[in-house]
């Protein structure tokens, strides 16, 4: 994962474009990681993220996004379903408050009366 660093970081700056270097030091920052350079594309450096799609920057700096999906592993998370309401719990509740307000107002009618 610390192939990104090294690539920006290293000695190799002086052979990227002023731009590209700029772009690159970006994408670190918001989490990417460069993937080490392949053969066939030299000028074409690949960044990737753990929950984001793959960008591919150019020697412009221009950039491209993939039609690469991050791996779901990082994506998936325990989902809690929802509680179903209890309606015989609530009018309990709701019966229990109404008698003892009713009971409360027996107990005052007993001693103003």
């Amino acid at each position: 994962m610390e192939t990104g660093r090294k690539l920006v970081a290293s000695g190799q700056q002086g052979q990227l474009e002023p731009q590209k270097v700029r772009v690159l030091r970006e994408l670190e920052s918001k989490g990417y990681v460069i993937e080490p350079p392949s053969a066939g594309s030299q000028d074409v450096v690949i960044c990737r993220h753990p929950v984001s799609p793959a960008i591919a920057v150019g020697d412009d700096g221009r950039v491209e996004l993939l039609d690469v999906r991050p791996k779901p592993q990082g994506l998936t998370t325990a989902q809690v379903p929802p509680r179903q309401i209890h309606w015989g719990r609530g009018l309990l509740v709701l019966g229990l408050v109404g008698l003892a307000t009713f009971l409360g107002l027996i107990v005052v009618a007993m001693i103003v009366g």
